[in-house]
């Protein structure tokens, strides 16, 4: 690259390799990371938080029927995918409204039996508006556990309200 800056017409500067807590940064730590749901780690190597892109879909609507309606989007599949599971998240809305929010990575197994997975997200604060069809970006903040199966929707319920209640508001 340092040799077709004028052909091309570009500037290139070499960094020296850079440390974060005594260890290297990368972008294949920064995947391992992700992969491993080390979601903070990960931010903090890419000074900034990972986030998701995605047109806001129809979904089953199963979640509204629980009080906790979702924003869903397909995850793109050209990008690392963290575990599924549970994540505190904050959402850019297209009118560029940043909101909170706790997500679900996965394939929903309580209520489905396929195996596609899925980002829906619940935006906290008593969001209640039509954004179908709208682009929305989500940015992960925080894992909070690990995808699961349970025995029925009053039970999940249940789980997302204690999933809410752990999360510390940053801002």
């Amino acid at each position: 690259m340092k040799n077709n800056q004028q052909k091309f017409g570009y500037s290139f500067e070499s960094l020296a390799q850079q440390e974060l807590n005594g260890k290297l940064i990368s972008s294949s730590a920064i995947r391992k990371n992700l992969e491993d749901g080390k979601i903070e780690d990960a931010n903090s190597m890419l000074g900034r938080e990972f986030k998701v892109c995605g047109v806001v879909i129809e979904g089953n609507k199963i979640g509204r029927t629980i009080n906790f309606p979702t924003a869903n989007i397909n995850y793109p599949d050209n990008i690392v995918e963290p575990p599924n599971g549970v994540y505190f998240v904050k959402i850019k809305l297209q009118d560029g409204r940043q909101i909170q929010g706790i997500a679900n990575f996965g394939t929903k197994p309580t209520v489905c039996h396929e195996s596609t997975k899925i980002l829906e997200t619940h935006i906290l604060e008593g969001f209640d508006e039509d954004i179908y069809d709208q682009k929305i970006e989500v940015y992960f903040l925080k894992f909070i556990r690990h995808e699961q199966k349970f025995d029925n929707l009053n039970e999940l319920k249940e789980q997302i309200q204690k999933d809410i209640s752990l999360v510390v508001f940053p801002w």
